[in-house]
């Protein structure tokens, strides 16, 4: 498996794409997860700027020359909002479709909603994901359905976290879409892994790496929480799973002074590759 990560090991939102694209290279990834959410509303975002297709193009050019290719992108988690806002989000989780398209992106995550009443629950999926699925097909770019976890603190999940969840959601849509598995958001429903990814089967696509102790979506580093890392691999193994090995743990670099942060993500692609070999 290719070892990747997000940027927003990078903290600062005011360095350059181009300034953490060197430094992540620099410690041993040549593959990574572009997080548009990590960009929405912040000032100066592609969200922002007139000329943000121009900004991402350029940006692409530079990861092209450097050899680094940007395999799988988080798409706006626009589920968080109201319903009464929802064409507004709509608009701009198109637009990360679009923004995905120009850096070549295989494959965006969107997250399933649980709102309204159990009944509705598939329903309510198949409404704000549909137009993603079909604007995402035209652009050949698949889809990417993440499971979320059941218990987040003191907030219960009743739907998305089951890998039964996330197929029946695809039987609905058609079109390109695979699967996500977050092994946090796992870690925070249930300590055996294995199976539900095993249910995933090939359209299993991408991957979030991070852990936990099984009450916060920590997004910390393997081993830096309770996850089963021998459990996992054996279900990605039983896979035959060939895409890359993310992480998204943002949270390992927070609050470190700038000088610390590149040690900080050398470490961390070690540990991708201890786990990538060993188990």
């Amino acid at each position: 498996m290719n070892i990747s990560t997000s940027l927003n090991l990078y903290t600062s939102i005011g360095q350059s794409f181009e300034e953490k694209i060197i430094r992540a290279k620099k410690c041993g990834f040549r593959y990574l997860d572009f997080n548009i959410t990590d960009y929405y509303g912040y000032k100066d975002s592609l969200y922002t700027q007139s000329n943000w297709k121009d900004w991402l193009k350029s940006v692409k050019e530079f990861a092209d020359k450097e050899q680094v290719i940007f395999y799988q992108s988080h798409g706006l988690m626009y589920e968080a909002f109201k319903t009464d806002r929802y064409s507004n989000c709509l608009d701009e989780a198109l637009r990360s479709i679009e923004a995905a398209k120009i850096m070549d992106v295989k494959w965006v995550v969107f997250h399933p909603v649980d709102y309204g009443p159990p009944k509705e629950f598939l329903k309510n999926n198949y409404e704000q994901l549909s137009p993603i699925v079909d604007y995402a097909e035209k652009l050949n770019i698949g889809i990417a359905i993440e499971n979320i976890p059941r218990k987040l603190s003191n907030i219960y999940h009743e739907y998305g976290y089951k890998s039964d969840h996330l197929k029946e959601i695809k039987e609905s849509l058609g079109g390109k879409v695979g699967f996500c598995w977050d092994t946090g958001h796992a870690n925070l429903t249930s300590k055996e892994q294995k199976n539900e990814i095993l249910k995933l089967g090939k359209d299993l696509k991408v991957l979030h790496i991070a852990d936990n102790f099984g009450y916060s979506d920590d997004h910390m580093p393997p081993f830096y929480g309770d996850a089963d890392w021998k459990d996992i691999m054996t279900g990605l193994r039983g896979l035959n799973y060939d895409g890359t090995f993310n992480f998204e743990t943002h949270n390992f670099t927070k609050g470190l002074p700038d000088e610390l942060i590149d040690y900080a993500v050398s470490y961390l692609f070690k540990i991708g590759e201890y786990i990538t070999i060993n188990y």
